[in-house]
């Protein structure tokens, strides 16, 4: 007898060691709870010391190369912009903001677009009512949490009037840098078709301007090579004869040819009255 309670209690106490697992698992479960609840919470507080520390950002100084003035804001307006409701709270807003990765989104009343709201609009309204020093997220929780809650209408820039898909992007970028946003919206007949944003026009902006230059170095390298090529095969020529065969200007033959002269590939000859003469180099 006294044998078998002892093998009964070692069961026992097998049983009960087997039932602290799923403990271990609850608390888990909570800590990541925990964290999850503080993403949100997170993201604000760390676009805010971004703000505190880094010098406050007004909308880029656009320059407006020569071309600008042919594009139209239909050419580069998104069609069916992120929208947010007067009455959905400013988190509503952040969400959008963060998710989709833009810098703003229209803000709407029974359809109708009334304003902007912007991530710096949500970020300066945020800084001057936290404050930062503290450093703890749980410190300024709270507040947090209460200035979210506000509706939309407590951090947007209301607008009066609206941009036209017709209208040239020099108009949108104008009214950007007077009213201080990254986004405007596009109306068509008292409806929302689009809306245009800074990031948009400064990606078409350096897009063409990389464009133009490899434009320019495409067309000077296959221009030099020709000229070149005409000065080999006719041994010499005058700038005003290569002109006329290549069918471009005199001045740009000149030029190119400057340039294969300090590369030692030909001569020049000045002694020609009103023309130069380029020389192949034996």
């Amino acid at each position: 007898m006294p044998k078998a309670k002892k093998k009964a209690c070692k069961r026992k106490a097998k049983k009960t060691t087997k039932k602290k697992k799923p403990a271990k698992k609850k608390t888990t479960k909570k800590k990541t709870i925990k964290k999850s609840e503080k993403g949100f919470f997170e993201k604000f507080f760390e676009k805010l010391k971004k703000r505190k520390v880094e010098e406050k950002k007004e909308v880029k100084e656009i320059k407006k190369p020569h071309f600008i003035k042919t594009v139209l804001v239909k050419d580069l307006m998104v069609r069916n912009p992120i929208t947010v409701n007067i009455k959905d709270t400013i988190a509503d807003a952040f969400e959008l903001i963060d998710k989709y990765k833009v810098d703003g989104v229209v803000v709407v009343e029974n359809k109708q677009p009334i304003g902007v709201i912007c991530d710096s609009n949500i970020l300066e309204l945020f800084s001057n009512w936290i404050n930062l020093e503290k450093g703890a997220i749980e410190e300024n929780k709270e507040k947090l949490e209460k200035l979210s809650k506000q509706p939309v209408s407590f951090a947007m820039i209301k607008l009066h009037e609206f941009l036209e898909p017709h209208e040239p992007v020099e108009n949108a970028i104008k009214k950007m840098q007077m009213l201080k946003v990254k986004i405007l919206p596009v109306v068509e007949n008292n409806k929302l078709v689009g809306a245009i944003l800074e990031d948009d026009i400064l990606a078409y902006i350096n897009r063409k301007i990389e464009e133009e230059k490899i434009m320019e170095e495409e067309v000077m390298e296959t221009g030099i090579d020709k000229l070149y090529e005409l000065i080999l095969e006719r041994k010499q020529i005058t700038a005003t004869e290569a002109a006329k065969l290549l069918k471009i200007n005199t001045a740009t033959v000149e030029k190119w040819a400057r340039i294969l002269q300090d590369h030692g590939l030909i001569e020049i000859d000045f002694s020609t009255v009103g023309t130069i003469k380029l020389i192949k180099k034996e």
